[in-house]
């Protein structure tokens, strides 16, 4: 999870029997020391892999507090210790560990999703495909406006009911996987999967660095260029994946009113915004740039009708005449007002 994060202590690779019973020790260290920790688990591998770079560590606590670089330290005494957003590496016995914290109320889903190497992130790109977005928290449909995201509704937290919806089989995923090619296999029969929608140019930025640098990702490339692509229906890479939220939403009926909420709220803003924004009162005051600027702020500090849930109830013509009234009493002032609010 963290690769290589150590680079300034000796850290090795551990065969698979020595890994395994490694597993125990650290889960009884991290369980004991506080007496806060609930749950503690080495996130699976396919079973045959043969060599271990490292260990990650998914845990729970008990107030859903993570442990810090301080805790950790005193408890495993590492050689070198850092953080990385929310995961903290260490050395323990020249093996490097990963200690990746979780809510315990998403712990099974973000197992499920660290489970069996890249799986998450191919099973991901399988609902991406429907305009979702798999992650450790659970299943999410992400809203956008103008290519931006401004909210996330969540549709899903349980794994197994994510793994039907994009057509991969339960049981399978439980039973566990022996080998990559058998993972590969597994993903390879969702009726959504396509071995084209996985290619590094037909993903977003972020996923293409990511992604060019895993090995399983690699691996899972070549899988695909040996697929029979007449078995497939042509692959078309859609922006909009609207079409895909009815099978959703009969799914998972409990997101719609979450969604519906959402939708209200963001046709509220725009109705605010049509209403009064910058354009608006640059027309009226012919203040521009950075005098444009502070007198927005003022009116945004001293008007109660500038918040949103006003403006969406005010007519035009109050919200342009009270701009004149307060840029009138604005300009009187003006040399006070810009030594406050400049």
């Amino acid at each position: 999870m963290g690769g290589k994060a150590l680079q300034n202590t000796v850290t090795r690779r551990y065969q698979a029997d020595e890994y395994y019973a490694l597993i125990p020790e650290v889960q009884d260290v991290l369980s004991n020391a506080f007496l806060r920790t609930i749950a503690a688990n080495a996130i699976p591998a396919y079973r045959t892999k043969e060599s271990f770079g490292d260990m990650d560590m998914l845990y729970s606590t008990m107030n859903d507090v993570p442990y810090t670089v301080e805790q950790l330290q005193r408890l495993f005494k590492p050689n070198e210790i850092i953080k990385n957003g929310d995961v903290i590496s260490l050395d323990y016995k020249e093996l490097q560990i990963d200690f990746i914290h979780t809510p315990w109320d998403r712990y099974d889903y973000a197992l499920s999703y660290f489970s069996w190497n890249d799986c998450g992130n191919l099973v991901g790109k399988l609902a991406h495909r429907m305009g979702l977005k798999h992650g450790h928290q659970g299943l999410f449909l992400p809203l956008r406006e103008d290519n931006n995201v401004y909210s996330e509704v969540c549709v899903n937290t349980n794994h197994s009911r994510t793994l039907e919806l994009v057509g991969l089989s339960i049981e399978q995923f439980s039973a566990g996987f022996d080998t990559l090619e058998d993972i590969f296999e597994f993903i390879a029969a969702s009726p959504y999967y396509h071995p084209d929608q996985y290619l590094l140019e037909n993903l977003n930025t972020v996923a293409k660095i990511r992604d060019r640098k895993r090995d399983t990702y690699r691996k899972f490339l070549e899988f695909g260029e040996r697929q029979d692509r007449s078995k497939y229906a042509p692959y078309e890479h859609r922006t909009d994946k609207t079409h895909f939220m009815p099978h959703i939403f009969r799914k998972f009926p409990k997101a719609k009113p979450l969604f519906d909420q959402e939708m209200q709220a963001v046709a509220a803003k725009r109705m605010s915004r049509d209403k009064f924004n910058g354009d608006l009162v640059a027309t009226i005051t012919g203040l521009r740039d950075k005098e444009l600027g502070q007198f927005m702020i003022f009116l945004k500090n001293n008007c109660y009708w500038a918040e949103q849930s006003y403006v969406i109830y005010l007519s035009s013509k109050f919200i342009e005449d009270s701009i004149v009234r307060t840029f009138k009493l604005y300009s009187e002032a003006k040399n006070v007002i810009y030594d406050d609010y400049s």
